[in-house]
Parts: C-alpha cells; sequence; structure tokens
C-alpha cells in the first residue's frame, strides 16, 4: 500500500513547519503534513534516524486506524505481534487472572492490540516518507526565537531553520517546551517553567528490555505480575521477549531534578526481583540472563497546563508522559500529532481562502480541546501502575481480589480509549475500521458521560413511586403463605432477568454482568 496523498495541479501552499525531533511523534506529523503537500524539515538531535535502542512499544486502535490512514500500518502489522492471552499473577507464580478479550479488539475495530519494537516503528515511518531529505539527523535544537511572522530554531552546529510553525517533538526534555516557557516568561511575568516543571512527576523507575525466547513464555501472551512495590510485564513475541519492570522509588522527583541511573548497577538494582515469578514455572531472572539490551530510565508521569505559545506548539511525550503500563504512550503520541496536524490544515485552508488565520488562537483552540482526554488517559496509566505495585493498602487488599475482573476491564478500557481516538481529517477512513462491531466515534468512548442526563429524569419518577410505596406499607406485615414466597422469587426473577438484559447496554456500567 502506498502513501495516499492529495493528487491534482494544486500548488503547494507557501507554508512551513519545522518539527524538532524525529520521535514517532514528529515522523507521524511529517507524514501527515507530506500528504497535504505542506513544506517541513524535521531535526533530529541524534546521528541516527532510527537507531538501535529503546525496546517495546504497543498499539491499540487509536493508533491502529491513523497508520492505516497514512498506508503504514500492513508493514507494522508483518513485523509485530498480537496479543491473544492476557495474564495476572502474584511473585509466587500463582495466576491470579486471565482474559482472552485481546481477541476481541480485531473484531470491534478491525485492528489487533500489536507489539514491536521502537526501532522498527520508527524505521518503518522513516523509510516511507516520500522526501527522507527533509529529515536531517545529528542536529540538536538549542534555541528558539519568533516573532509575529515567523519561527526560527537555531541548532548547537550554529545553522538555523526558519519557519511558520515550529513544533516540539522532541521528548519529555523537550528544549521547544523549555523555550515556550521562557517565551512566556518574558511578557507574563511569572515563573512559568517552575510551575510546568511541578507537574511533570517521577515517582517510578522502569527498566525496558528485550530478550531472547524464554520457555514457558509463549508467543501472544503478555503477563502481568503484582509485586509489592513494582510491577513486571511480560510479553512473548515471535522470537524475543519484551519486559518493562517499574520500580517504586523511595521519594517524588520534580523535573528538572530527574535522577540517571547507572546501567552497571542494573542487576544490583533489580536483585530483589531475581526470584519473583512472572508466570507459572518462569522467575524473572531466566528472562533477565536472556537479556539482548536493556535500558534504565525514570518513569515521568504527568501532562503539562503550557502546549503551544506564540507560533511554537509541543506534542507527544513533550507536553503528556505516562507510564508504559497502560500501553498508552505511543497511541497518544500519534493521537496528539494528528491533532496538531489538522489543526495546521486548516491555518493553511484559511490563508487559501484568503482569510489570513489568527495562528496563536487556532493552536490554542487546539490545544484546549486535546488536553481533556489526554489528561484522563494520563490519570488512568498512573492509576494502572499504582495498583499493579500494590502501591496502598488499598490496591494490597484489593488487586487479588478483583484481578479476576480486572484483565476483562482492562481490555474493554483499552476499546473505550481507541473508539474515542482522532483521525487525519482530509485522508479517507480505511476499510479495516468499518468492519468492527464497535465503531470509532465521538459518542461512546473514555471519558464519554456513563449515563446522559435525559435517562437520569426518566428515571426520577420511577424513584418517586418506588420511594413512596415503603412509605406508604403497612407498619405490620401479615403473615407468608408459601405462595407468598412464590410471589417473590417470581418477581426478583424478573428484577434479575431485566438487570441482566440491560448489563449489555452501554449506559449501565454497575451491573449484574459486570461483576
Amino acid at each position: 500500500m502506498t502513501l495516499r496523498s492529495i493528487s491534482g495541479d494544486i500548488k503547494p501552499p507557501k507554508f512551513k513547519v519545522v518539527i524538532v525531533g524525529g520521535s514517532i511523534a514528529g515522523l507521524t506529523l511529517a507524514h501527515v503534513l507530506a500528504a497535504y503537500n505542506i513544506d517541513f524539515v524535521v531535526l533530529e538531535a541524534r546521528e541516527e534516524i532510527a537507531p538501535n535502542v529503546g525496546a517495546s512499544i504497543g498499539f491499540t486502535g487509536n493508533a491502529h486506524r491513523i497508520l492505516d490512514q497514512l498506508g503504514v500500518w500492513d508493514e507494522l502489522a508483518e513485523l509485530a505481534t498480537p496479543i491473544v492471552n492476557n495474564y495476572v499473577w502474584n511473585d509466587r507464580g500463582h495466576q491470579l487472572g486471565y482474559t482472552g478479550a485481546f481477541k476481541l479488539s480485531q473484531v470491534r475495530h478491525g485492528y489487533p492490540v500489536i507489539f514491536l519494537t521502537r526501532q522498527q516503528v520508527l524505521d518503518v515511518l522513516w523509510n516511507r516518507l516520500p522526501d527522507k531529505s527533509r529529515v536531517l539527523a545529528g542536529k540538536k535544537v538549542v534555541k528558539m526565537e519568533q516573532s509575529s511572522t515567523e519561527a526560527t530554531v537555531q541548532c548547537l552546529d550554529g545553522s538555523t531553520y526558519t519557519g511558520d510553525i515550529v513544533v516540539g517533538a522532541d521528548g519529555v526534555h523537550s528544549i521547544i517546551h523549555k523555550e515556550m516557557c521562557r517565551h512566556m516568561e518574558m511578557t507574563q511575568q511569572s515563573d512559568v517553567l517552575l510551575s510546568e516543571n511541578k507537574r511533570m512527576v517521577t515517582q517510578y523507575r522502569g527498566v525496558f528490555g528485550i530478550s531472547s525466547s524464554v520457555t514457558g513464555i509463549k508467543e501472544g501472551e503478555m503477563h502481568n505480575v503484582f509485586v509489592k512495590g513494582a510491577s513486571i510485564l511480560v510479553i512473548g513475541c515471535k522470537d524475543h521477549v519484551f519486559w518493562i519492570v517499574g520500580v517504586k522509588m523511595e521519594r517524588t522527583y520534580y523535573a528538572p531534578e530527574t535522577p540517571r541511573f547507572d546501567q552497571s548497577q542494573l542487576e544490583d538494582d533489580l536483585a530483589f526481583l531475581m526470584d519473583k515469578h512472572v508466570c507459572a514455572g518462569v522467575q524473572f531472572k531466566e528472562v533477565y540472563q536472556r537479556c539482548i539490551r536493556s535500558s534504565h530510565l525514570p518513569l515521568e508521569e504527568g501532562i503539562f497546563e503550557r502546549w503551544n505559545c506564540g507560533r511554537a506548539a509541543c506534542i507527544g511525550d513533550s507536553v503528556h508522559k505516562m507510564t508504559p503500563n497502560l500501553g498508552q504512550g505511543g497511541c497518544c503520541a500519534i493521537e496528539s500529532a494528528v491533532t496538531l496536524a489538522n489543526a495546521i490544515i486548516e491555518i493553511v485552508q484559511s490563508r487559501e481562502k484568503q482569510q489570513p488565520p489568527n495562528i496563536e488562537t487556532r493552536l490554542d483552540s487546539w490545544a484546549t480541546a486535546s488536553k481533556p482526554r489526554m489528561r484522563l488517559i494520563c490519570t488512568l496509566s498512573e492509576m494502572v501502575i499504582r495498583m499493579q505495585s500494590l502501591d496502598n493498602v488499598v490496591y494490597e487488599i484489593t488487586g487479588p481480589i478483583f484481578s479476576k475482573y480486572y484483565m476483562d476491564t482492562f481490555a474493554d478500557l483499552i476499546s473505550d480509549m481507541g473508539v474515542g481516538g482522532e483521525c487525519i481529517s482530509f485522508l479517507p477512513l480505511p476499510e479495516r475500521q468499518r468492519t468492527g462491531t464497535m465503531p470509532f466515534g465521538k459518542r461512546h468512548y473514555i471519558g464519554s458521560p456513563i449515563i446522559p442526563p435525559g435517562r437520569l429524569l426518566w428515571s426520577i419518577p420511577l424513584l418517586i413511586c418506588f420511594s413512596l410505596s415503603i412509605l406508604m406499607s403497612p407498619a405490620e406485615i401479615p403473615a407468608s403463605s408459601s405462595w407468598d414466597v412464590y410471589s417473590a422469587i417470581a418477581d426478583l426473577g424478573i428484577f434479575q432477568t431485566i438487570w441482566a438484559l440491560e448489563s449489555v447496554r452501554i449506559c449501565n456500567a454497575i451491573t449484574f454482568m459486570s461483576l
């Protein structure tokens, strides 16, 4: 499949975007801009666009649809492993829960839940760009300046690049976000950067690893291990095993004091986990001993309040960072790249209609519309890692008890997040998404109201009648015959039947069938 783009004799508008960071978010944005014939340049600080670093990344429906629109999904799917079975274990190897509900992702959305390496994703996105000469490696941006008509970035090597908009896709330590805060401080006379740094916290450190195949861990299996003070996630793939460990630290750090870890001390740091089971009959040390490569990193969490300033905007981890336990970091990076691309396209279209847009106002609108969904997903991600690491007494008690239901709920949560995802505004929707039983759209998704207000109003008369029947009932209840008992059972049966049938309705969350 080739990249779909606008055809015809339309002359590309004289509009340029400078993308700082050849990340997944940055390259996704580049693909969308290329499809609309908008000029751009990508500046990557590393010497390689797709270096052999990092570990795994997972994609769900909200990312799949976008990647399919760009024509790269098939190639990524061939490299990836779909998740079929999902298990929950305690650290002694006792199974707490299981679900095969991830199989339903294909049925619900037309796409499976998949995992592959981050390098593979970057490599496909880069190689499938129509003009790779627009992606420049070894360009570390150190400064940004902007005026009412343009924005310019300066690189460490002295080179400069100017565009109508500068986009920061350069990760959690984004230089563009810092420069945006500096510009705001110059005009607002307030310590914006300090305020923003308090929103990005680090309470966990993470180890991302890839190991060769381990006996007992099958392809397509995901194993979640509940450990006091840590969480372990192990994923069986075609010829290797992905694993992610999150360990609670003794204190909370705020940017920019986020700690760095000595890779040579990794084995000592993980010593307390080596004898923990990751599934029946397999201990973590068996996975670690087959390690091919790993990274020891802080797990920053948070969402910044400032996403844009003037002609600059940030996407992906630059403004919303989450722990990996929910598997939405990469998906959200792709989503925010697309929502910004849609906003940029609206700006370009306004220029084509001889209606010069207010770029800052449009970027303000984009940020305001995007934050609620990203904030909710970040919050859910924070909850998941704390539950899996049994972070407090409540999780220690409820985690093992409700883990039987947790995995089905987790699979449903992934589906709910997927159907509310964004898409590229000007490209046709893929046929795959039309085959799903749970259609994409804004009506039903994570964050939408569980019970519509109208239905609550209709239920008020019924509640009043029920209350009056109790208040007006006689104080002394006559002796019951056996027929009264049968009648009560019949009444209860009707109630139970209605309750069970209503369980399948999307607005009824706390029901018999959901227990």
